[in-house]
């Protein structure tokens, strides 16, 4: 049994937010006999209590971003420059391999590779999110949920800095900017709103089962050689099923392609939003159902 809890009459297992042992009932709670729809209600409260704390995920999540650079010379800016390295070479070396003509190759490039790693950091991050908040979870009396917000947004502040190699490669090509690039606002809301589900989904398997992580981290890079993110979609010709079941091809398009100047496909959003809500119906069961045992998994 986990420090600070202690066996209370009819199997409720307590822990109060300073970890000492009282009868008091302001305090994490864990009943084994709880009905489904009892849960269900719980976990519901969980995640509404977690958003109403925005203003603290956010605060601990940019802070989160900043710890990672504190002390170095030049701070947050070594985000920028590791995927402005990344995005020259790939771009000279894709254009040439796929004969890839130079003026959309790198800013498609830098578009393609900013968003792989915020969709690579919410789900192979989303597997240990909770491991990786461990001592907030068993020390202090929060929202399970939480985390698993700060965590998002964390990646979302690097997704936001990361955009400035993407600025740079479309000023340094000329990349001609029309009122479609303002279609890419609505898509990566979509973008986010899937990566907070995704987190909130294999946070609790990831604590569960400790292999998932060993087992999605070949398959996200298969998906990321199989991913339209250094190569355009249209060099496929008539094999480009390929790419369009493919779902990281649609979340990668309504982003990018207004980027690019063109109009987001209208079969990308309809996939994108088809499977946000898909992950946000399996996250919040997923949630509801194990809300309760992620403390002692982790």
């Amino acid at each position: 049994m986990p420090a600070g809890t202690k066996k209370n009459p009819g199997g409720t297992l307590g822990c109060d937010s300073t970890g000492s042992e009282n009868s008091s009932k302001e305090r994490y709670e864990f009943d084994a006999d709880r009905g489904l729809a009892v849960q269900f209600v719980d976990g519901l409260g969980d995640l509404r209590a977690a958003v109403s704390m925005s203003r603290i995920w956010i605060t601990l999540g940019w802070l989160d971003f900043r710890r990672e650079t504190r002390r170095t010379v030049l701070g947050p800016l070594w985000s920028i420059f590791g995927t402005a390295v990344t995005v020259a070479v790939l771009g000279y070396v894709y254009g040439a391999v796929f004969d890839f003509k130079k003026a959309p190759a790198f800013p498609y490039i830098a578009g393609g590779l900013v968003l792989w790693f915020f969709i690579a950091g919410c789900i192979q991050g989303g597997l240990t999110v909770y491991q990786g908040a461990r001592g907030v979870l068993t020390e202090r009396n929060l929202p399970i949920a939480l985390s698993a917000f700060r965590f998002v947004f964390r990646y979302f502040v690097e997704l936001l800095v990361k955009f400035a190699v993407f600025a740079m490669a479309a000023i340094y090509v000329a990349l001609p900017m029309n009122e479609n690039a303002f279609l890419a606002i609505p898509g990566l809301a979509i973008l986010v709103a899937c990566g907070f589900s995704v987190v909130l989904l294999l946070g609790p398997l990831g604590a569960r089962f400790r292999d998932l992580n060993q087992i999605v981290s070949p398959l996200m890079l298969i998906a990321f050689l199989a991913s339209p993110v250094l190569w355009p979609q249209g060099m496929l010709g008539n094999n480009v099923m390929i790419a369009l079941v493919n779902p990281f091809t649609h979340f990668l398009a309504i982003v990018r392609d207004p980027l690019m100047g063109s109009p987001p496909p209208t079969l990308s959003l309809v996939i994108s939003l088809a499977i946000t809500a898909l992950c946000w119906c399996m996250a919040v069961v997923t949630h509801c159902l194990t809300k309760d045992r992620v403390v002692y998994w982790i």
